[in-house]
Formats: structure tokens, C-alpha cells, sequence
């Protein structure tokens, strides 16, 4: 995490939507269900990362403070509208690289306040560029300035559009050997250990359509 709200960057990743107001369950079989009441969504080019606000307390003085979903990892996704309840976005997401995830596990994403008319075209076109694996019409759009008209305006959305990449940290692995020349020179390495920051010519982050 970059701060309490905001997920750090990943190499070749652009961020799409930010969107406040949601909940999450999460179920692995074996594993108590995850659940928070209270979150921002962000989707990306590459995931979906939900941050719990706040932390909810877990068993054992830990805390859930965020989960993500890589997009290739996705499978059986499902928008619900029931009758009684929250709009919701399903799935099933396969074990995950380095989030400790070695089972399949069953979740939904609770939309609390307004539609979603904005957040899913743009999660859906995401999810076929990361199933596809070669161009991402997406990040060609954004490169290309063009991104803004590929977003649908709905009013009964409420989230909000990232028309310009925000100014964070890119995580990247650090060697043993770079982590022992930063404790040997410790005015060179300032404060950001492993990451980086993008220069992408804006930081004014998501904007309402």
C-alpha cells in the first residue's frame, strides 16, 4: 500500500476507476469468509484491489486492511441485480502469485450507493485485455490521450475516472545485494525502498465524468 487508502503501482499498470462505497465477501473452501463492510475499489489495467476502510479487525489481532483480484486470474464473473439487496460483481478468482491464496475463492464485490453504468464497460474491456495477453486497448488508449472516450458516463455511478495517472510509487523488488548497498549509503537511498515514483506528466488522479 502506498498510504492507508491507496494502492501502490505496478510495472506497465494503468489506473482506470476509483469507486467508494463498497463491500466484499470472500469465501475459500476451508477458510472462514472474508468480509469487509466498508470500502474504496480501484480498477486498474491489471486488477481490481478492494481497501477495506478502515481495517476491519480479523481473529488473533490481525487486520484485513486490503485484498486484490488479478484480472487474469478471473473466471465465472457475474453482474447480479437481486431484488432485495445490492447490486453485486461475482466470480471466482484461481490462486494468485504471492498473496498467499493456494485455493480458488468465490467473491462479490457489493455496490452500496448508485449504478455501476461507468465501472463495469470498463472493468469488462480490462478483463478481455488481460485474458487476450497482447494488445490491451486500454493502455494503448491512454497512451494515445484517447481514454476519456472510452468511458461511459452514467450518472447513477458515482465513480470516479482516472483522465490522468496518479503520482505514486511503482512497487519493485529490491535484491539482496541493492537492500545491502542502501544500508551502506543511507543519504542515497532515501525514503522509498523499493519503489519508485511515475512520471507521468499528471497527479490529479480520478475526475467525475
Amino acid at each position: 500500500m502506498y498510504d492507508a487508502r491507496t494502492p501502490m503501482s505496478k510495472v506497465g499498470e494503468f489506473f482506470l476507476v476509483q469507486r467508494e462505497g463498497v463491500s466484499v465477501e470472500i469465501a475459500c473452501d476451508g477458510l472462514p469468509k472474508l468480509k469487509a463492510s466498508s470500502g474504496i475499489l480501484y480498477l486498474t489495467t491489471l486488477r481490481i484491489v478492494f481497501v477495506a476502510t478502515p481495517p476491519k479487525a480479523l481473529d488473533h489481532g490481525a487486520e484485513f486492511k486490503s485484498f486484490e483480484f488479478s484480472l487474469s486470474k478471473i473466471e465465472d464473473e457475474k453482474f447480479n441485480q437481486p431484488i432485495f439487496g445490492a447490486n453485486n460483481l461475482g466470480g471466482t478468482l484461481h490462486p494468485t502469485q504471492g498473496m498467499g491464496l493456494t485455493v480458488d475463492a468465490r467473491f462479490k464485490l457489493f455496490f452500496k450507493q448508485g449504478g455501476a453504468g461507468t465501472l463495469l464497460p470498463l472493468f469488462f474491456r480490462a478483463l478481455l485485455d488481460a485474458r487476450r495477453g497482447g494488445a490491451q486497448s486500454i493502455a494503448e488508449a491512454i497512451q494515445a490521450g484517447r481514454f476519456a472516450s472510452m468511458a461511459v458516463a452514467d450518472p447513477s455511478d458515482p465513480s470516479v475516472v482516472y483522465l490522468t495517472q496518479p503520482d505514486i510509487p511503482v512497487a519493485t523488488e529490491v535484491s539482496a545485494d541493492e537492500v545491502d548497498a542502501e544500508d551502506d549509503h543511507p543519504d542515497a537511498a532515501g525514503d522509498d525502498k523499493g519503489a519508485r515514483r511515475r512520471n507521468n506528466g499528471g497527479a490529479n488522479g480520478p475526475t467525475n465524468l
